[in-house]
């Protein structure tokens, strides 16, 4: 994702890439965060697909009570360097979960995604009161800590000899509440 400070980088990043052709609408912005502006909203990818409805309503509050703190908190003013490591972090979050390490760009420092998932949670805890979300902050809280998730179940659900074909049943199964 190429670095933009405001919404008129934004309109003349999207000009250039529709004038090269790279791109027919901003459908096509293979972004993890993007606008959404038919929708006058800003559309998040989940990285890690929820099995269940209560997990994606957990998600969903917690981007909610994260954008709402930092629309009111302003914790932090996003700088073009906060990008250098974003690659190997999010590299880190999807092959490794919870369990993957994060490289903070300015400090150096190193700690488990866990942990600061945990953090965020806490930081997003009033933001989610405010809104009516602090049950997802605190069952996504509790998962935190169980430790384990989604894609770590699906690993463990092919290495212990499970087939593709069965996966995708068990996924139905898990949806459907069975």
């Amino acid at each position: 994702m190429p670095w933009v400070s405001n919404w008129q980088e934004f309109a003349g990043l999207f000009r250039r890439l529709s004038y090269t052709t790279m791109i027919d609408s901003i459908k096509d912005l293979h972004w993890d965060i993007r606008p959404s502006p038919a929708f006058g909203t800003v559309e998040v990818r989940v990285m890690d697909t929820p099995l269940t409805l209560d997990h994606a309503i957990n998600m969903a509050g917690l981007i909610q009570a994260t954008a709402h703190w930092l629309l009111t908190e302003r914790p932090f003013k996003p700088q073009e360097q906060d990008y250098l490591l974003y690659k190997f972090n999010r590299f880190q979050a999807c092959r490794y979960g919870l369990e993957g390490v994060l490289t903070d760009v300015y400090t150096g420092d190193r700690r488990r995604l866990a942990d600061d998932t945990l953090r965020l949670l806490d930081n997003v805890t009033p933001s989610a009161r405010k809104l009516g979300a602090d049950s997802a902050i605190d069952a996504l809280r509790l998962q935190v800590k169980k430790g384990g998730n989604e894609a770590q179940y699906m690993r463990e659900f092919i290495a212990d000899g499970g087939s593709l074909i069965g996966l995708v049943q068990k996924h139905c199964e898990i949806w459907a509440g069975q």
